[in-house]
């Protein structure tokens, strides 16, 4: 039991830091709106990478903590194998794989780079500006869900 409740409260400290970079990336997408820039946007990339990472990294955590982890999973399927078993729903689910899809490419596409971080810009403007998501946690449930904001 204590190692359930240890791992928890990492996926609590996990969601926090998360967060957090939601709220980083809102700071940046408002100085880049001010004053579009190379530094804020590769700022804003950064931000929303460790976010991602955050996000695949809770997932892990739940599967490990539900005795479902597989090792061999990419962080695409071990998002959607955490839905499946109860993490999140569908939308969040989609939301997160277009995250982790941007950051792919933005990391492992060199060639490609400044079209991904264009990309990811136009993202955090038009969705991740008006997501938030919030960490339900009790003895029987670790949740995520989500509100969206207004978009005026």
């Amino acid at each position: 039991m204590v190692y359930y409740r240890y791992k928890k409260e990492r996926v609590n400290d996990k969601f926090n830091s998360a967060h957090e970079f939601i709220i980083k990336i809102r700071k940046a997408v408002k100085l880049y709106s001010e004053e579009p820039n190379e530094i804020i946007a590769r700022g804003m990339s950064g931000y929303f990478s460790d976010f991602t990472e955050y996000i695949v990294d809770i997932c892990e955590t739940y599967l490990v903590i539900n005795d479902r982890y597989n090792p061999r999973l990419s962080g695409v399927d071990i998002v959607k194998s955490a839905t499946t078993f109860g993490l999140m729903d569908e939308y969040l689910c989609n939301f997160m794989i277009k995250c982790i899809i941007l950051r792919n490419r933005f990391t492992h596409d060199y060639y490609k780079r400044d079209i991904a971080e264009s990309d990811i810009i136009k993202f955090c403007h038009s969705d991740i500006m008006y997501l938030d998501i919030f960490l339900e946690c009790s003895n029987e449930v670790v949740k995520l869900t989500y509100k969206l904001k207004d978009k005026r």
